[in-house]
């Protein structure tokens, strides 16, 4: 058509090289920068940011529109994926106007890295001696900080985290009775101990009579008893039984079983339990 049009070109980036692909083979978007005008520099920041934002905002439309694994291809500067079809563009315009921080590989604008750098990145040092970037210096004195305020696990004490250590090891070192045996016990054993007391409190543990198994009653519903009501359920139902039997709560207590024993041996060996029970509840008694 005859006409002639002048370029003028504002800045290369990789390299000092300038290719135009002419039609039909013509197949990326082109914008241009501002023209070469004088302009204020803060309307001249405003205005290349605007153009980085509507650049950006283009490609965001456009990835949500192919597939990302077929047509789109990650820019080098920002990581982020770009169709095919912008690539170029993309990253020539992202080199010049994003950075990335060598600190957390975030990608900032060019123009507030130095203030990204001092707001986060900037090293302070703790009351502690311990060197922090100050993006981490909150987490580091709630979590960290030798000097920060700990509570003892065996008490209510409070103190700096470095003393805590040296104050547990007393506090763990004192005694406490067992609400189940009555021994007494260091507090940093209780947790132990607790798992393995022989006189541990089986409240809600229930127990099967032997004997009405033994004598075919399968609703073991109506047969099952907790420990202090299957002990009185022996003494009066079964009062007359001579089969010997081995002691069901023995048994589910994981306690030594010896041989089978006689029906009146195993009601003396149930009153054994029993006076376990009355020993145990009367010290529940004595603790409140």
């Amino acid at each position: 058509n005859n006409k002639f049009y002048r370029l003028n070109v504002l800045e290369t980036q990789p390299q000092n090289t300038v290719s135009l692909i002419s039609e039909p083979y013509l197949d990326i978007k082109i914008e241009f920068a501002p023209a070469l005008v004088k302009m204020d520099p803060k309307k001249q920041d405003v205005t290349q940011t605007a153009i980085v934002e509507k650049q950006e905002l283009n490609t965001r439309e456009s990835s949500d529109n192919t597939d990302s694994s077929l047509d789109s291809i990650v820019c080098s500067n920002c990581k982020r994926p770009v169709p095919k079809s912008s690539v170029s563009m993309h990253e020539a315009t992202c080199q010049r106007f994003n950075a990335v921080c060598p600190k957390c590989n975030q990608v900032v604008r060019k123009t507030e890295l130095k203030s990204h750098l001092e707001e986060l990145h900037f090293e302070e040092i703790c009351e502690c001696g311990a060197t922090i970037e100050r993006m981490y210096m909150q987490t580091h004195k709630e979590r960290d900080c030798v000097l920060r305020v700990a509570k003892c696990i065996y008490c209510d004490y409070t103190c700096q985290f470095l003393y805590l250590q040296e104050h547990t090891n007393r506090c763990g070192s004192r005694t406490e009775a067992c609400p189940d045996c009555n021994s007494y016990i260091k507090l940093r054993d209780l947790p132990s101990h607790a798992q393995n007391c022989q006189y541990k409190s089986n409240d809600g543990q229930l127990y099967c009579c032997p004997f009405c198994q033994m004598h075919g009653v399968n609703d073991l519903q109506s047969i099952s008893f907790e420990e202090e009501t299957l002990i009185q359920h022996i003494k009066y139902q079964h009062a007359e039984e001579t089969s010997p039997i081995i002691c069901p709560i023995c048994i589910l207590k994981k306690e030594q079983v010896g041989p089978s024993l006689h029906s009146n041996h195993l009601r003396a060996h149930l009153a054994l339990h029993e006076y376990q029970i009355e020993k145990k509840n009367q010290w529940k008694i004595s603790r409140k």
